[in-house]
């Protein structure tokens, strides 16, 4: 990159990563596109954060469209799954791709959330109070 091409910090994660909240009544879907790293997890959990902070029942994380997943994204994670739980909001996770499931295989965190092939299939299934990301209530 020449230094012409260079960007602030958030202008640059906003063109590496696209975060995009879909809310209706008693839930959001949050759709990510892109690469979640170390300059834009801050973003990802800025807009995270907003839509769990709004209070609906559940909340989708759709990462189907994420291409890289890195430490900074497990870290995003468990903090939105802490708050989720705090807040009483379930939280579930729509992803199928190697990019997210294989980060959190490899950490152990795969079984911390509940995971589905597309947000439909998570926005049909009822609260379940197996996980630690839905509260009961």
């Amino acid at each position: 990159m020449s230094a012409s091409d260079s960007y602030p910090a958030d202008e640059a994660a906003r063109q590496q990563l696209r975060v995009l909240v879909d809310r209706h009544p008693g839930y959001a879907v949050v759709r990510v596109v892109g690469e979640v790293d170390v300059l834009t997890g801050d973003l990802l959990d800025e807009r995270i954060n907003d839509t769990l902070h709004a209070v609906p029942r559940r909340v989708v994380l759709d990462l189907r469209e994420v291409g890289f997943f890195g430490a900074t994204g497990l870290r995003v994670l468990v903090a939105a799954r802490d708050t989720a739980w705090r807040l009483g909001v379930c939280l579930r996770l729509a992803c199928t791709g190697r990019a997210v499931l294989m980060p959190l295989t490899l950490t152990g965190l795969l079984g911390e959330f509940d995971i589905y092939p597309d947000p439909r299939s998570a926005l049909a299934r009822p609260h379940q109070a197996a996980r630690p990301a839905c509260p009961t209530g």
